[in-house]
């Protein structure tokens, strides 16, 4: 009988609704990360035959999956750059780990920017 109390008072404590309230935010960032790269447009346009190493196809108007794949990846480093911003503002750290959580943010994100500004010029 104890046990059923504490699974019934687990329950009505709602600590798992902020646990699944979290995971569906990072399911709508990514899913609209994915959007913004371009999983429409892959889903719905037939891709180029690309040969050789090139991974961005050399016109605006197309798109290939690893270009996607590519602008997916450099989109979630900007992301978790400045997520990670966000928690050193938040002094979630000490304050060691936050100037170490402000520079590796900052790699992230110009990481992030030098990565797609790549990908933009290798288009042209």
């Amino acid at each position: 009988m104890p046990q059923i109390k504490e699974i019934i008072a687990k329950l009505l404590s709602l600590e798992w609704f902020k646990k699944i309230e979290e995971i569906v935010a990072v399911v709508i960032v990514v899913a609209s990360i994915a959007i913004i790269s371009g999983v429409v447009r892959i889903l719905t346009t037939q891709s180029i035959p690309l040969y050789g190493i090139r991974v961005f196809a050399p016109s605006m108007a197309f798109q290939t999956y690893a270009e996607f794949i590519v602008v997916l990846v450099y989109y979630l480093l900007g992301t978790a750059g400045i997520f990670l911003y966000y928690l050193a503002v938040r002094q979630r750290f000490s304050e060691r780990g936050n100037n170490y959580a402000i520079l590796g943010a900052t790699l992230l994100v110009l990481f992030s920017i030098i990565g797609i500004l790549t990908g933009i010029t290798s288009k042209f």
